[in-house]
C-alpha cells in the first residue's frame, strides 16, 4: 500500500497559448522533478458547429525521485482553457511511476463566435512522492505440502510445493528442468533465481485452478515471467485482457505487443490510430524509440493507408459526376477501418 510523505512539488504555470498544431508549451523543473508539456487543439465537427478538441501531454522525468528512494507520486493536474469567452476547467489524476512517464488530457471546448487562432491555457499540480510499504509476505495455501505435490521451489526465500507434471504441462521450461537431464531434476528443492515471490506467485496463479487473471498492474511483469519460464498460455491470457479489459494507453500497450511478439495486439493497437493526434501521441511516447522496425513499418502502412484514401476522396470529389456508385462503396468499407481526420 502506498503511504505518502510531504508534497515537494507543487507548480503553478503562467498563462500558455495553445495553437493549431502540437507543440511544447512549457519546460520547467522544482527540486527533483522535471518535466516538458506539449500542447494544441484541433477542430472537430459537430452538428451545426465546429467545437475546439484541446490535446495536452505532460511527460515528466522521475529518475531523480527514484534515486531518492521513492517509488512514484501521486496527485491531480488541473488545467483551465480559455476560448477568448469563458474558462473551461478539466483535471486529470496521475500516479508517475516511471522514469520518463507521460499524462494525457483532452478537453472540449464550448462553441464560439468568430475565428479561432489561439487559446489561453494554464495549469497546475500538486505531485506527493510515496514509497511503496508492502504487507507481510504469506505463502499461499495451494503453494502448501500435500500428497498431490512432489517438488519443492525456492523463490525469494520462500518454500513453493507444487506438482511436476502440472507445472511441466503449462512451461517448457519447468519440463525441461523436471524431466530433462539436469541436476535439478534430483533436488527436493529447487532454486528459482532473480525473481520475487510476489511477481512468480502471481505467474503460477495464472495457470493454477481459481485462477487470478491479469490485470493492468501485473500484465507487464507477466509477459516478462511467461518469455523467461516459456508459458504461452499465460501469454495469452495477458494479450487476451489487453485486448478486451485493459485501460493503459496505446502507446504502452504496442511496446508490449512489440516487445513479446503478440500479433493480435499488435494489429489492434495499430488499428486504434485513427487521426493524426493519435500518432503524435505514439511518436512522442517515451517508448517508441524501442519498436522493431517492423512495427515501426506497419505504423507508416497505417500512414500511407490514410494519405491513399485521403488522395481517393478529392479524386471522388472532383470528378463526383462519373464516380458516384464507386464513392459510395467504397466509403462504406474503407472509411471505416481508417477514420482519419
Amino acid at each position: 500500500m502506498a503511504t505518502p510523505v510531504a508534497a515537494i512539488n507543487e507548480y503553478e504555470s503562467k498563462i500558455k497559448l495553445l495553437y493549431l498544431q502540437q507543440i511544447e508549451v512549457d519546460r520547467a523543473s522544482k527540486h527533483s522533478l522535471k518535466w516538458v508539456v506539449l500542447g494544441g487543439f484541433m477542430m472537430q465537427s459537430a452538428p451545426n458547429e465546429t467545437l475546439p478538441l484541446v490535446m495536452l501531454s505532460w511527460f515528466f522525468e522521475c529518475d531523480e525521485v527514484k534515486n531518492q528512494g521513492f517509488d512514484g507520486l501521486t496527485g491531480r493536474i488541473t488545467v483551465q482553457v480559455n476560448n477568448g469567452t469563458t474558462w473551461t476547467n478539466s483535471a486529470i489524476d496521475c500516479d508517475l511511476t516511471r522514469s520518463v512517464h507521460d499524462v494525457r488530457l483532452n478537453i472540449d471546448i464550448p462553441p464560439f463566435a468568430g475565428p479561432l487562432q489561439a487559446l489561453q491555457m494554464r495549469y497546475q499540480f500538486n505531485l506527493i512522492p510515496y514509497s511503496n510499504i508492502l504487507p507481510e509476505v504469506h505463502i499461499d495455501p495451494i503453494f502448501e505440502a500435500s500428497d498431490k505435490t512432489d517438488v519443492v521451489l525456492l523463490v525469494d526465500g520462500m518454500k513453493l510445493h507444487v506438482n511436476k507434471s502440472y507445472l511441466a504441462m503449462h512451461s517448457d521450461f519447468f519440463q525441461s528442468l523436471f524431466m530433462g537431464n539436469f541436476a535439478e531434476n534430483s533436488m527436493e528443492e529447487i532454486p528459482i533465481k532473480d525473481v520475487n515471490y510476489r511477481d512468480f506467485h502471481a505467474l503460477l496463479k495464472v495457470v493454477y485452478p481459481r485462477p487470478e487473471f491479469p490485470n493492468d498492474r501485473t500484465c507487464e511483469k507477466l509477459l516478462e515471467l511467461a518469455d523467461r519460464f516459456l508459458m504461452p498460455g499465460v501469454t495469452d491470457h495477458v494479450e487476451q485482457h489487453l485486448l478486451t479489459n485493459t485501460q493503459l494507453e496505446n502507446d504502452r500497450c504496442l511496446w508490449m505487443a512489440d516487445r513479446y511478439s503478440l500479433q493480435k495486439l499488435r494489429e489492434h493497437c495499430i488499428s486504434r490510430i485513427r487521426c493524426s493526434q493519435d500518432l503524435t501521441i505514439i511518436r512522442n511516447s517515451s517508448v517508441f524509440c524501442e519498436y522493431s522496425d517492423f512495427t515501426k513499418a506497419r505504423i507508416l502502412d497505417k500512414i500511407i493507408d490514410k494519405v491513399e484514401w485521403d488522395e481517393f476522396k478529392r479524386e471522388c470529389f472532383d470528378h463526383h459526376h462519373s464516380m458516384n456508385r464507386r464513392t459510395n462503396c467504397v466509403g462504406q468499407i474503407d472509411y471505416k477501418r481508417v477514420r482519419f481526420q
